[in-house]
């Protein structure tokens, strides 16, 4: 049997199809370009997961664990996930500079014009606590950069450097002559600043008795001058200038330093390695300066005592690879300041 629909009731028909068909289009188009724009707002989505230039020209510090990317701008602390690339801001705090990772928490420190204050959240921006407050330090103003290791926290204010046990909350003036540090089975390693010894040193946080480890101890010394090291586990890895005989230049070269032996990695005449050496996963990366204007990103194999190249770009385009303790190697790419202060990154082979 067939049914005659009329000419009113045809147009009414189609009318609503219409409506029907247009309602769902448009709600299914909003939705999918919500989702969108909130991810291409925060990053690139290419793998892995990085921070784009964009938002790297307002970020300060970046950290990670196994799903997650946290980082520091001017509104506060955000969280990036790995695998979706959205992020969100977990923390409004202004003047964030540095954070670190510890198990569950993140600690950051916050640095203006006249204070520094080191504070501790959760990984969902929760908890909020203030750890140390630096208002009532000398040079406050001027602090650089700190580490945890063992439920201690070490800091740097100017070339001062202090531990803070959060145990027993008490704070302690480790040494006040510090250019670089790194702590290693509940010893200090060192070079000193003032004194331009070139040395390395290593002391003991109970008793803080220096020890020298490589180096004469002496004042702008002529030999054995010692410039910066890193550890991959407990193996001590160094960077020497080795003065020429025919002439007062020198050379520079990467060192490892094994039952009081000093073992020869890379030595180029042409090039020059630059002041710091970052450790990730078991591999030790740097940078050497050649007379072309190249700059060198290299990464050294402990395992199978080999050396690669990384990167490779004019001088002109970065300022330093490295300035210490301001390289991170997050999620495959090494992020790194540039002139401006700004930084970027560059993706490991």
């Amino acid at each position: 049997m067939m049914v005659i629909i009329q000419g009113k009731q045809m147009k009414k028909i189609v009318l609503i199809l219409i409506c029907i068909f247009t309602f769902s289009l448009v709600g299914c188009n909003k939705k999918v370009n919500d989702t969108r724009v909130a991810v291409h707002k925060k990053v690139k989505l290419d793998y892995p997961i990085h921070l784009s230039d964009k938002v790297l020209d307002n970020t300060s510090d970046i950290i990670e664990d196994d799903n997650f990317i946290y980082y520091s701008d001017k509104k506060g602390i955000n969280k990036l996930n790995k695998k979706s690339g959205e992020s969100k801001l977990i923390l409004k705090q202004k003047n964030v500079n540095q954070l670190v990772l510890v198990e569950e928490n993140i600690y950051f420190s916050t640095v203006d014009e006249k204070n520094f204050g080191i504070f501790c959240i959760d990984k969902n921006g929760s908890e909020l606590s203030k750890i140390i407050d630096g208002k009532n330090m000398e040079y406050a103003n001027q602090f650089r950069y700190f580490m945890i290791r063992d439920n201690n926290i070490y800091f740097q204010v100017t070339m001062s450097l202090y531990l803070f046990d959060m145990t027993s909350k008490k704070l302690k003036l480790l040494n006040n002559d510090a250019e670089q540090f790194k702590v290693n089975k509940g010893s200090v390693f060192y070079i000193d600043h003032g004194q331009r010894t070139f040395t390395i040193y290593k002391e003991n946080i109970d008793d803080m008795k220096p020890q020298i480890i490589l180096g004469k101890g002496v004042s702008e010394p002529k030999r054995d001058i010692y410039y910066g090291f890193a550890f991959i586990d407990d193996d001590l890895y160094f960077l020497k200038r080795i003065p020429n005989s025919s002439d007062n230049h020198y050379t520079t070269a990467l060192f490892t330093y094994k039952n009081g032996n000093e073992t020869i990695i890379m030595k180029n005449d042409n090039e020059v390695i630059g002041e710091d050496m970052v450790e990730y996963k078991g591999d030790l990366y740097f940078t050497t300066y050649s007379s072309d204007e190249k700059i060198k990103l290299l990464k050294y194999s402990a395992k199978d005592n080999t050396i690669s190249q990384v990167d490779c770009r004019d001088s002109s385009k970065v300022d330093n690879y490295f300035v210490w303790n301001t390289v991170k190697i997050i999620n495959g790419y090494l992020y790194y300041p540039t002139k401006d202060d700004k930084l970027r990154c560059v993706k490991l082979k």
